[in-house]
C-alpha cells in the first residue's frame, strides 16, 4: 500500500475546511464519503469544536488507522469538485471560492502525481506477476513433458497390446499439453481413429502404430482411405514408433498425410523441438516438396 505524503494530508485538510462554509454540510459530506464515517464522527465532539479542528481530527483518525482507500477517495473527489454553492453564503463569497479553488487545484496536482505513481506501480506488479506466471507455466510444461517422456520409455516393458494403448494415451496427452484440442481414439462405422486434434484451422486425424518392423505401404493405404472420406481441410498424421519403409513413404507422399516416427517423438519429448513447430514444418515441407516425412533432426540441423 502506497503511503500518502504529509503534504497531501495537510492540503486535504485545508481543502475540506475551505470548500464547505457550513459545518453541518461538511460533517454530512464526511459521514457519507468514507466507509466508517458515522463511527468516526461519533468519536468526535464536532458540535463544540471549530470546523477546521473537526476536519483535522477526522483526517488524523483515517491516517492513524491506515484508511488509505478513504483518503485517496476524498482527495480524488475534491480534486474534481467544481460546485461552490455552499460558499455563496460566505461573508466574502468571491474570496472564499477563490481560496477553495486554489486548494483544489493544488490537490488536483497531488492526486495526478499519486495516480501516475499508482499506475506505474500497478504495471510493475502486473509485469512481475506475469513473469512469475510464465515461469510457473513453463515449469509445469517442462515437468509434464518430462513425465510423458518417462511414461514413453517405460512403455517398452509392456505387452504389445497394452503398449499400443499407452502410445495412444501419450499422444493424446501430448496434444493436450500443446493446447491442440485433442480427441481420444474413437470408432465410426467401419473405422478406428486413434485420435484427432486441430491446428491452424486444419483438422488432423491420427494413426498410431507401435510395431517392431517398420510400417509398410499396406498400413499407409488403409490410413489414406480414412483420410479420403473426411472433409478437405483434414490431414492425416501417421505416427509409427519404428518408422516407415521406402514404399510406405512413397505411397504417403501422394496424398494428404504427414509422417512422424519414434525418433521425431523423442526429440519432442526431450524438448529439443517444439511439437507444434514440428507439425507446421512437416506440413509446409510436404506442401512445397511433396515429401511428407521431414525428420525432426533435419529441421534442427537446418536451423543451426
Amino acid at each position: 500500500m502506497q503511503k500518502i505524503s504529509a503534504n497531501a494530508i495537510i492540503l486535504l485538510k485545508d481543502t475540506l475546511s475551505t470548500v464547505f462554509w457550513y459545518k453541518k454540510n461538511l460533517v454530512e459530506y464526511l459521514r457519507l464519503s468514507v466507509s466508517d464515517g458515522e463511527i468516526i464522527l461519533s468519536k468526535i465532539n464536532w458540535i463544540d469544536i471549530h470546523k477546521r479542528e473537526t476536519v483535522s481530527t477526522f483526517i488524523d483518525y483515517l491516517v492513524k488507522n491506515n484508511c488509505n482507500d478513504d483518503l485517496i477517495y476524498l482527495i480524488s473527489e475534491l480534486a474534481c469538485k467544481n460546485d461552490f454553492n455552499d460558499l455563496k453564503k460566505a461573508t466574502d463569497p468571491e474570496l472564499a471560492i477563490k481560496i477553495a479553488q486554489e486548494n483544489i487545484n493544488k490537490l488536483k496536482e497531488i492526486y495526478k502525481l499519486h495516480h501516475n505513481v499508482t499506475i506505474e506501480k500497478k504495471k510493475k506488479e502486473e509485469s512481475k506477476q506475469k513473469y512469475l506466471d510464465e515461469i510457473q507455466s513453463k515449469q509445469y510444461f517442462n515437468n509434464k513433458l518430462e513425465e510423458l517422456k518417462q511414461i514413453f520409455f517405460s512403455s517398452y516393458s509392456l505387452s504389445p497390446i497394452h503398449r499400443g494403448y499407452k502410445f495412444e494415451e501419450i499422444l493424446r496427452d501430448l496434444n493436450e499439453l500443446f493446447d491442440l484440442d485433442p480427441r481420444a481414439s474413437y470408432r465410426i462405422t467401419g473405422e478406428q481413429i486413434d485420435g484427432a486434434f486441430s491446428l491452424d484451422n486444419t483438422e488432423y486425424i491420427i494413426e498410431a502404430k507401435w510395431h517392431t518392423p517398420s510400417i509398410d505401404h499396406t498400413h499407409v493405404i488403409i490410413f489414406l482411405e480414412k483420410v479420403k472420406t473426411k472433409l478437405e481441410n483434414t490431414l492425416g498424421l501417421f505416427i509409427s514408433h519404428s518408422s516407415f519403409t521406402e514404399t510406405a513413404i512413397i505411397k504417403a507422399n501422394q496424398k494428404n498425410i504427414i509422417l512422424m516416427d519414434g525418433e521425431d517423438l523423442v526429440y519432442v519429448l526431450e524438448n529439443k523441438i517444439n511439437y507444434i513447430e514440428l507439425l507446421r514444418k512437416k506440413k509446409r515441407h510436404a506442401s512445397q516438396t511433396g515429401n511428407c516425412f521431414y525428420k525432426a533432426k533435419d529441421i534442427i540441423e537446418k536451423s543451426l
